[in-house]
C-alpha cells in the first residue's frame, strides 16, 4: 500500500524538542517503521531526532546554533577594570 508522504513536523511528538535546521537539499527519509519523510529543502523547524538523523547528516542537514549576542557595552560614566592575564606584573609607577 502506498502511504501519502509526510513532512518533518507531521511525524513530530507532542514535546519533542524542534530545532532550526538547515537543509541544503531536497531528500526523503525512511524510518524504522517504514515511513517516507519528505525533507525540503532551506530553513526548517523540524524535530531534533530527524535533524540528527544519520541520513540527514548525510545529506548535509546541519542544525543552526546562534552566535553568542555581542556583550553590552560600558557606559562612559562607569570605570573599565583593566584585566591582566598571566606574565610579567605591570612596571612600578615613580
Amino acid at each position: 500500500m502506498n502511504q501519502p508522504m509526510k513532512g518533518p513536523m507531521d511525524v513530530a511528538v507532542p514535546g519533542e524538542l524542534l530545532v532550526t535546521a538547515i537543509v541544503p537539499r531536497t531528500f526523503i527519509l525512511t524510518l524504522a517503521n517504514s515511513v517516507p519523510i519528505r525533507v525540503p529543502g532551506g530553513i526548517h523547524e523540524m524535530p531534533e531526532a530527524i535533524a540528527n538523523h544519520s541520513y540527514s547528516k548525510a545529506n548535509g542537514v546541519s542544525i543552526y546554533v546562534p552566535a553568542k549576542a555581542a556583550e553590552p557595552v560600558a557606559a562612559e560614566s562607569e570605570p573599565t577594570e583593566v584585566r591582566r592575564g598571566p606574565g610579567r606584573p605591570p612596571k612600578a609607577q615613580s
